[in-house]
């Protein structure tokens, strides 16, 4: 199926990672990888899920284990929108969530229920349907994204009342979802909206999440800029996003994707 393919070399993602517009999703088996993204180190091991798009010029594999068994799909962004489930993976309120902390670790239960929607998924494009090919697969991928979106969410949703720091991680996101970061992306600006000291904030945002706020922030904010760049130009983007000049958004851009924003495809 043009667009949407199965691979399981996990060198992949190190030497052909950037050939193609879209995104990688995968799920872990059995083994250990470890890379960097946005500066920071992760660990995709069994039972976690892996989501990476492929603009993510900073990412790099630091080791595989032996013996790593992995299942992984990509999908270009094209191919994404004809299957009609683009709004799940670029919606605001799930990309933050999802893209922007890349390793989904949850419980055995929805770890078991994302692998059956990546094998479900496989079934339907093995399956060479006369009628209906396209629909069978767009859902069957509907499936895997919804389920890949409750096992993100799994950490920040629980049955018992979260603790201050949980509380205080979603009131800054939400913050970043809305947009903010087009024109806001220093800490004190959060700080100040929700009404606590940028140390306690950037405390609770640690505490709730590992990562630090300029994390969440700057992740949302390159989503959303790689994506304009490909269609508006750089001097209407510097006013939308509060850049005060080219030079600034060049610099900005280069130092979380590792390329200037003219090589942004």
């Amino acid at each position: 199926m043009d667009g949407l393919s199965f691979f399981y070399d996990p060198k992949l993602l190190g030497n052909s990672f950037f050939k193609e517009d879209g995104y990688y999703f995968c799920y872990c088996k059995q083994g250990e990888l470890s890379f960097t993204f946005l500066n920071s180190l992760f660990t995709f091991s069994t039972g976690d899920a892996l989501i990476i798009g492929n603009y993510q010029q900073n990412f790099s594999v630091v080791s595989v284990s032996d013996g790593i068994d992995f299942i992984g799909v990509f999908v270009t962004r094209a191919r994404l929108a004809s299957m009609g489930v683009g709004k799940y993976a670029t919606d605001a309120g799930r990309k933050v969530s999802l893209f922007f902390h890349p390793v989904v670790h949850m419980s055995e239960e929805r770890s078991q229920a994302v692998l059956q929607s990546f094998e479900y998924l496989r079934s339907r494009m093995e399956t060479k349907m006369s009628y209906h090919y396209e629909d069978a697969v767009g859902l069957a991928f509907s499936r895997l994204i919804l389920d890949l979106s409750e096992g993100q969410m799994e950490r920040y949703i629980t049955q018992e009342e979260p603790d201050a720091s949980e509380k205080m991680f979603k009131r800054f996101l939400q913050l970043v979802e809305e947009g903010n970061y087009k024109l806001h992306r220093d800490v004190a600006w959060y700080a100040g909206q929700l009404c606590i000291t940028p140390k306690h904030l950037s405390h609770c945002v640690k505490t709730a999440s590992g990562q630090n706020v300029k994390y969440w922030i700057d992740g949302a904010c390159i989503h959303s800029l790689v994506e304009d760049l490909k269609t508006k130009p750089a001097t209407q983007i510097c006013k939308e996003y509060g850049f005060s000049s080219l030079s600034y958004l060049s610099r900005y851009v280069k130092r979380l994707i590792g390329v200037s924003p003219r090589l942004v495809k």
